[in-house]
């Protein structure tokens, strides 16, 4: 945090070929070369080219001004703002961006301990099973490629928003959602001994009365295919919702991009925390505890996406 404030604050412009503070480069140039090379009147920032200067015959040829101006820190800031809020597309695609992050960090770091808690699974197991995830990238950008031929990129962001949200619904626990359910109104005792709830050696109810392994393998493979593939739809949107004016300024939309990206796998590894910790209470399940906010969320995205939807062009 520190080294992005200093950087916000006490970054300075480099001296640039086309920018200004040229004279020492150009007067260089201009001894080594011997040619006659456009000067710089820094009062005015302007250029003046050669045909400029009265020459033998008294003429004068043309001043090209050039837009260098100096801004302060929040000056910049606020000419930051003004375009990214431009075009509506711009800052949804990088609120997906940083969803899509956030997404694939919580399925894979929670993988590991879902598998366990509630499967059995031994460490290797579900390595084996993140590796497959990722067997599965090549695939998905296959489809992809297949599909921008036939749908426009709009409708493969919405229907691949709709797979996750289908994926969020067939990957809960609906055992332990129910078992949580029946613990809000009754005690735990009177819970545990009036219905008849499996538990795993770790204290989790029974993922899905038994069937979760499979349903989980299926949905998570769903999930993760299609945060790829609209993760690749995204980033093409934002490519050309981005004003030219953007990419010419520090803060440009690869910065914003990868910052953005940050935070949501570290809002990702908070969730995932936090769910950990909460899944002492007996009728907190951590598997629903983690997917469903991100269900919600993704249900925000997806009202959003149809809100602006003109906005992604």
């Amino acid at each position: 945090l520190l080294q992005l404030l200093g950087l916000l604050f006490l970054f300075q412009e480099p001296e640039r070929i086309n920018g200004t503070n040229r004279a020492s480069t150009v007067d260089g140039r201009s001894a080594r070369s011997g040619h006659d090379v456009p000067e710089r009147d820094d009062e005015t920032q302007t250029i003046i080219s050669p045909s400029n200067r009265n020459n033998d015959y008294g003429t004068t040829g043309t001043i090209v001004q050039e837009n260098c101006v100096q801004h302060s820190t929040w000056q910049e800031i606020t000419i930051i703002k003004s375009l990214l809020f431009e075009n509506s597309g711009l800052p949804l695609t990088l609120f997906l961006f940083g969803y899509i992050e956030m997404v694939c960090e919580v399925i894979i770091s929670s993988s590991s301990m879902i598998t366990h808690r509630y499967f059995g699974w031994h460490g290797s197991a579900a390595g084996f099973l993140i590796a497959c995830l990722g067997a599965c990238v090549l695939p998905a950008d296959f489809l992809l490629e297949k599909a921008t031929k036939v749908y426009s990129e709009r409708k493969i962001l919405i229907r691949a928003m709709i797979a996750i949200v289908i994926g969020f619904l067939g990957i809960l626990n609906y055992n332990g959602l129910l078992y949580g359910i029946i613990g809000v109104v009754t005690t735990e005792s009177q819970s545990r001994t009036s219905t008849n709830f499996a538990f795993s050696k770790y204290g989790e109810v029974m993922y899905d009365w038994g069937y979760g392994s499979y349903f989980y393998i299926f949905f998570l493979s769903l999930l993760f295919m299609s945060t790829i593939i609209l993760e690749g739809v995204d980033t093409s949107i934002m490519t050309k919702v981005t004003p030219v004016a953007l990419n010419n300024r520090f803060i440009n939309i690869g910065l914003l991009s990868t910052l953005i990206g940050t935070a949501g796998r570290i809002i990702a590894d908070a969730v995932v925390t936090s769910t950990a910790i909460l899944d002492v209470y007996d009728f907190v399940d951590f598997a629903n505890s983690a997917f469903i906010p991100l269900l919600i969320l993704t249900l925000v995205g997806l009202h959003l996406v149809k809100k602006f939807y003109g906005g992604l062009i």
